[in-house]
């Protein structure tokens, strides 16, 4: 079994970071996160150095006026989040895609062809 390594801070799920869900299978790995009310606009997925990250950044502003058109009410929030994984050499990043239906954000990690290596060969000396 191959294991993707999470890099997260300690008590995420407190400080809003959605929960993310890991599966491997045969050929890939399939990653779920719960993270509603999104648009897949709002979602940066990126892979550095066999680090995959998801981030995100949302606003959210509300506004009440008088009808002098003075503020009565301006509340303003912003929810962001990054998760982070090291990935095995196993996974084919060129071929990573992502979905995103009903508040769940679907990441398919396929994993690459095993090589068709020899377990025994002989090497003639020159």
């Amino acid at each position: 079994m191959v294991r993707i390594s999470q890099q997260c801070q300690a008590g995420a799920e407190e400080l809003g970071i959605p929960a993310v869900n890991i599966k491997e299978k045969e050929d890939a790995f399939e990653v779920a996160m719960a993270v509603p009310g999104m648009k897949c606009d709002d979602f940066k997925i990126e892979i550095d150095n066999g680090v995959f990250s998801v981030a995100s950044t949302k606003e959210a502003k509300h506004e009440e006026q008088n009808q002098e058109g003075k503020y009565t009410r301006r509340e303003f929030r912003y929810h962001n989040f990054r998760r982070a994984f090291t990935l095995p050499e196993a996974v084919a990043e060129d071929k990573i895609g992502a979905k995103y239906t009903e508040g769940i954000l679907a990441i398919h990690l396929p994993k690459k062809e095993p090589s068709q290596r020899q377990l025994t060969r002989q090497i003639t000396v020159a």
